[in-house]
């Protein structure tokens, strides 16, 4: 791990002073670490803090990864990376802060007052940060609304990329990464997999965006999980039926 966070460190100059941030209130937790929104050299950002006591455990080798992911990519629809602090016991990302929140949080708060084109705009936005992700060989593994974020003027920008992987690295991928209400059948079925698995989680996006409804809202996530694998689950959800 400690190789690793080393060359994420060599791969640019956007190591980040830690005491030049200021870390305001907590956004959200997740198994690992913690969300907070700061500042740094005056602007609003969002940091991303792994905890102390994970350190030199797996997660630890999936913030280099994260980092070194962010650190090669520049596009209007993927969030903007600032910085990191890769120097233990001290990591943390640094991104642009999105006051628009998620897109899950705004489809499912706004949905009876959007319109058709602002629901075909986020469609392309979407489109768009993932065309440009694939196009340089990324493969994201966890799309959906809660990992895409929106900034002042409701452009969506595909976020959080901790499970991100290089597609021509590491070899064959068959392990059962991202969220089963979003996730291919293939990625349940830890069956050999690529870029097109983000494809379905992107179908699944589009279903989401034009009903406002949860995937498979009635059914738990693993009963989800089962269900994805048969045919029958899928063209249900597409018609729109059984699901709340």
């Amino acid at each position: 791990m400690v190789k690793a966070i080393e060359r994420t460190r060599a791969a640019g100059d956007l190591e980040i002073d830690r005491r030049l941030l200021k870390i305001g209130e907590k956004i959200t937790s997740g198994s690992f670490g913690d969300l907070f929104r700061g500042t740094y050299l005056g602007q609003d950002v969002a940091i991303k803090i792994l905890r102390s006591e994970h350190i030199n455990e797996a997660p630890a080798a999936e913030f280099a990864q994260e980092v070194e992911i962010l650190r090669e990519v520049e596009h209007r629809n993927v969030v903007r990376f600032i910085g990191a602090c890769t120097k233990p016991p001290h990591l943390c990302i640094v991104t642009e802060y999105m006051p628009g929140g998620s897109l899950y949080d705004y489809l499912h708060n706004h949905h009876d007052s959007l319109k058709l084109f602002q629901l075909v705009k986020f469609a392309l936005d979407i489109s768009k940060g993932m065309e440009y992700l694939h196009q340089n060989n990324i493969i994201h593994r966890d799309l959906k609304t809660a990992n895409l974020l929106m900034d002042r003027e409701n452009v969506v920008k595909v976020a959080d990329f901790g499970v991100a992987r290089f597609q021509s690295r590491g070899g064959i991928m068959t392990a059962e990464t991202g969220t089963y209400r979003w996730m291919a059948p293939e990625v349940i079925n830890h069956q050999p997999y690529d870029q097109k698995a983000d494809v379905f989680s992107f179908a699944i996006v589009i279903w989401e965006l034009f009903t406002a409804k949860v995937p498979y809202g009635n059914m738990t996530p693993l009963q989800a999980a089962l269900g994805v694998r048969q045919v029958d689950l899928i063209f249900a959800l597409c018609q729109n039926k059984g699901f709340s």
